[in-house]
């Protein structure tokens, strides 16, 4: 494998890693309203997706879909304060 194929393949590989911890973030750090939830949410949604369609298992991807699955159905729908700081 060439110079050109490997910084390809680390420049795909970095990007994965740096979208997977962004919808953790986002979920952390911008949690004063509604709309880190909703942004940190469809992140870990279209991770997930990406990952089914590219036919790998991450259990992070998973983990995390599954989390913000659970702030978003208790935020909007059982108004739930605990995932969300301000209101």
């Amino acid at each position: 494998m060439g110079k050109k194929e490997m910084r390809k393949k680390y420049l795909a590989w970095f990007t994965c890693l740096f979208l997977s911890f962004l919808g953790l973030f986002i979920g952390c750090y911008v949690v004063g309203s509604e709309s880190g939830v909703v942004a940190a949410f469809v992140i870990s949604l279209f991770l997930l997706a990406f990952q089914i369609r590219k036919g790998d298992f991450n259990p992070m991807k998973f983990a995390s879909a599954l989390y913000f699955t659970v702030a978003a159905v208790g935020t909007f729908i059982f108004n739930l304060h605990m995932f969300v700081e301000n209101r």
